[in-house]
């Protein structure tokens, strides 16, 4: 990871999955587990930022393969939220239940890493219909992420609670979560 970074980051990459590619080879070789799990995770997180989910599902695959067999703790909760996520859009809710569910037990007490499995849990209650259940876990994210400092995850997350509340019927609520949401993007003008 420390040497993918910054080779992206100049653009010296004609495609930066190859860069990616080259120095997960490289740790592959070095039987670096963890390194080459962390790769892999930042890997997809990259395709998943491009909206390649496809792609990136089996590079979560293999992190969370590779993490299972290393003692980082948070390497495996993120691999194992991040796979969770794939299998969610690609309609697998089953596992991604069974993945999130077991990712509780390995997210730090509060902060953002816990913020993003409740919001992955209601994105997965939303894609089941259980709009209230997506509220809840929508709000336990957005009472972590705020009080983490985290605006644009929040206007994110309050975004998704108006959107599970219009589906619910309860127009007043959501718009009163797209206004907050709208409030706290604005902050962050053209960036998004």
């Amino acid at each position: 990871r420390a040497i993918a970074m910054p080779i992206l980051l100049s653009g010296s990459c004609a495609d930066w999955t190859d860069v990616f590619t080259t120095v997960l080879e490289s740790a592959d070789q070095a039987n670096e587990t963890t390194t080459a799990a962390w790769l892999h995770l930042e890997l997809g997180r990259q395709l998943l930022l491009t909206e390649r989910t496809l792609e990136a599902h089996p590079h979560f695959e293999q992190a969370h393969r590779l993490a299972q067999q290393t003692e980082d703790r948070m390497l495996l909760f993120r691999a194992t939220e991040r796979l969770a996520y794939t299998h969610i859009v690609s309609g697998q809710f089953d596992i991604a239940r069974t993945l999130a569910t077991g990712a509780i037990s390995l997210a730090p007490p509060g902060g953002v890493e816990r913020a993003l499995l409740f919001h992955t849990l209601g994105y997965l209650a939303t894609q089941e219909t259980e709009y209230a259940t997506a509220i809840e876990r929508y709000s336990v994210a957005l009472h972590l992420r705020e009080a983490a400092g985290a605006t644009l995850s929040a206007a994110k997350t309050l975004r998704d609670i108006g959107v599970a509340y219009a589906c619910l019927g309860d127009y007043e609520r959501a718009k009163t979560a797209f206004d907050g949401a709208l409030c706290d993007f604005a902050h962050f003008g053209d960036q998004y």
